[in-house]
């Protein structure tokens, strides 16, 4: 089956698809967005093929979105989605926000921009009303989380570059990969070597630290293969607990709320997460990703068994 220029074969749970790759960037700020939406419909992102994929209830992946450089999604209230979008312009990186209706109808919500100041797509998240969130670092030594409010940033929490917790402008911020909002009212991050949360108040608290090893025994890749990228991504919450990819050491971490962390799940060879998503059961989908691979999205069963159900291949073609 085509879709979109994809070639679709389908062999029981597994879907393999192979797709022409045009020799982009591979790993520099890999897609992580991973979301289900109230009919269990499955969307994540496919930066490796600028891919945003849908997957419903026991079908198969289709191509919602094609030539969408995109790292993360979220979703409101009303069941809108929200896509970043990266794009390569005159030599320069525009990035953009975008939202689409259930409809399928699209609406730029921010306009592309090379300034990163009015939107960054590597962090950013909604509230349930459609608020836009983003984290912005202003080189050397700031690193803040903002509002946009009628075209006007405003500053939520953060300031000079650090790691402290604390209200509004004397918190800190390291260096966040990833941010969604929660239904407790609070957005939870990975910050560096961190999870952490923001409160409707601007306090920021650290959760759980220490998550990333100096020397991960599991790296991404061929193990003991390039140990450049190893850092947290993508994160989701379930009752007073929380999920968190792990890139660096080929994991996915269950932390509970007093900050005590355990391996919930580890990555077959070569794959390792970047997102993590619930099902309405509560069940854990994983977002993974390799070098010149994928991604897939496995699901962890509650016997601690996984099973592989959407899988994007590529195949390399010289141009």
């Amino acid at each position: 089956m085509k879709v979109g220029g994809f070639s679709m074969v389908c062999h029981m749970k597994r879907v393999f698809l192979a797709v022409i790759f045009c020799g982009l960037p591979l790993l520099a700020h890999t897609g992580y967005g991973i979301i289900f939406d109230k009919q269990d419909n499955l969307y994540f992102t496919d930066i490796h093929n600028q891919v945003i994929w849908k997957l419903k209830p026991g079908g198969a992946p289709e191509a919602l979105l094609l030539e969408r450089w995109t790292h993360s999604l979220a979703l409101d209230a009303q069941g809108n989605l929200f896509f970043d979008h990266e794009e390569l312009q005159t030599g320069q990186w525009f990035t953009s926000l975008w939202k689409m209706a259930p409809s399928g109808e699209l609406t730029e919500v921010v306009a592309k921009t090379i300034n990163r100041r009015y939107f960054d797509g590597n962090a950013w998240s909604i509230d349930p009303s459609g608020g836009v969130f983003f984290f912005y670092e202003r080189l050397p030594k700031s690193h803040y989380m903002v509002k946009l409010e009628e075209g006007k940033m405003i500053q939520v929490a953060g300031g000079r570059q650090g790691m402290a917790d604390g209200v509004r402008g004397a918190a800190r911020f390291s260096g966040v990969q990833a941010v969604i909002f929660h239904d407790d009212g609070r957005f939870y991050l990975t910050d560096g070597d961190r999870l952490r949360s923001i409160n409707s108040e601007g306090i920021v608290t650290t959760i759980a630290k220490d998550l990333v090893l100096k020397d991960p025994p599991n790296p991404p890749g061929e193990r003991g293969g390039p140990r450049e990228i190893n850092g947290l991504y993508g994160l989701a919450v379930q009752g007073e607990f929380f999920y968190v990819a792990y890139y660096g050491n080929s994991m996915v971490y269950k932390i509970n709320r007093a900050g005590e962390a355990s391996t919930f799940y580890q990555s077959e060879k070569t794959w390792s997460p970047v997102g993590v998503a619930l099902d309405s059961k509560g069940v854990i989908h994983v977002l993974e990703s390799v070098p010149r691979k994928g991604p897939k999205v496995t699901r962890v069963l509650a016997n601690g068994k996984s099973e592989t159900v959407a899988l994007i291949e590529l195949t390399q073609k010289d141009h």
